[in-house]
């Protein structure tokens, strides 16, 4: 089964001498190999920005990107978007 680990490095809720790792196992991985393969990322930020093309961008999505995808994936699941953002994801 394929498995990875992520280094967050310092995060904000992280010591001040160390960081946060995060790892991953099986499909996950499976699915990020993919997504970096399929967009031809070596390095730097995983999630990225894309254009109305499909091309995607060296820069990463923006705070409002991330925001507007959760709400619109919360809709898609039959739950209420305004309940969830990025922030409550990520401070959770």
């Amino acid at each position: 089964m394929p498995s990875l680990f992520i280094d967050l490095s310092r995060t904000k809720t992280s010591g001040a001498e160390s960081g946060e790792v995060v790892y991953l196992t099986g499909r996950l991985v499976e699915s990020l190999n993919d997504w970096l393969d399929a967009a031809s990322i070596d390095k730097g930020r995983v999630f990225r920005a894309t254009d109305r093309w499909g091309n995607v961008s060296r820069l990463p999505l923006d705070q409002k990107a991330i925001n507007d995808i959760l709400k619109h994936r919360a809709e898609l699941a039959g739950l209420n978007p305004g309940e969830f953002s990025a922030h409550g994801l990520r401070s959770s």
